[in-house]
């Protein structure tokens, strides 16, 4: 496999390295991030969403107060957070450039520090054959205290498609195997989800008028994002004995009327001072034209399998 490398610019985000191996290409920022704004077979859809008109948008005061700047944006593609989520120290403005090494599988990309909060991200890149990407995620506390937080990868993901996660498999006898954990805002009647034996299903509605959110400590450890003639797949890394954030999940998946999340999360740590930690996804893409009732248990699983195989 000869991997491919060049520097362009991107839609209206600036200065991109693209990375390929023949098969897929991945655009990541040069100036915000680390942010991963395109993933798709090369000349392709890309399965990101990408916020080319600047309208998602955290305006909250403290923002400004604390970093300097107007507000944080989403941007799009792909983004590297910590959790539990506080205001504004989760709203960091990636909006500053970022510095690249180049590997011999593909390339790490290092964000600034982060101040007054004494964290610097970092996101690295391997490329295997056919579609399959390994994205490492890293965290150091540049700080002298110790701090505690998990790695939080989200991925923000293109309109119009169906998103499948498989329901927790662990037996666990008298004993329950399954949190769900959910937001405030959130009617759980909603039409866009469904909760079934095997998998619940999430539809991403650009039609909707409100935000959803859930998270699940999904120890099947992948999820598929089913647009665009594509399936999305998303495993990562599950620690069945793991300490999680928001109640004990290591996937969260929001969605709203301009894209669908999906979201892992790697164990909730205390890092002490100088100390990294990391957390591993590990990306590919299936084409399928296949479709189905989100809310049809067999459907379901038939296109559950295209990833479950993976």
């Amino acid at each position: 496999m000869k991997l491919l490398f060049r520097e362009e610019n991107y839609e209206n985000y600036g200065k991109c390295i693209v990375l390929s191996n023949g098969t897929v290409e991945i655009y990541v920022s040069l100036d915000i991030g680390p942010r991963v704004l395109r993933y798709g077979f090369i000349g392709g859809e890309n399965v990101f969403f990408n916020d080319l008109k600047r309208e998602v948008v955290n305006n909250d005061l403290s923002i400004n107060k604390t970093f300097g700047q107007p507000g944080w944006n989403i941007y799009g593609g792909h983004r590297l957070w910590t959790s539990p989520e506080y205001m504004p120290e989760t709203y960091y403005p990636d909006c500053y450039p970022v510095e690249f090494i180049k590997t011999e599988q593909g390339g790490i990309f290092n964000q600034v520090e982060q101040l007054p909060f004494k964290k610097k991200c970092s996101i690295e890149f391997v490329l295997g054959e056919d579609t399959n990407i390994t994205v490492i995620h890293r965290v150091t506390n540049t700080g002298t205290t110790q701090s505690e937080y998990a790695i939080w990868a989200l991925s923000v993901l293109a309109p119009g498609g169906t998103e499948i996660i498989p329901m927790p498999r662990r037996k666990t006898g008298y004993l329950a195997n399954r949190v769900i954990s959910v937001w405030d805002y959130v009617d759980m009647s909603d039409d866009r989800v469904y909760w079934g034996k095997d998998y619940i299903t999430l539809k991403q509605d650009p039609a909707a008028e409100s935000s959803f959110k859930f998270g699940i400590n999904n120890d099947v450890a992948v999820s598929g994002y089913f647009n665009k003639g594509l399936c999305f797949i998303k495993h990562y890394d599950h620690h069945e004995n793991g300490v999680y954030p928001d109640y004990g999940v290591s996937y969260e998946t929001y969605t709203n009327a301009k894209f669908l999340e999906a979201e892992t999360l790697g164990e909730l740590k205390k890092v002490a001072p100088g100390e990294t930690i990391s957390h591993n996804e590990y990306w590919s893409l299936v084409k399928t034209d296949i479709s189905f009732d989100h809310k049809n248990e067999a459907e379901t699983a038939k296109a559950a399998a295209i990833f479950l195989q993976k």
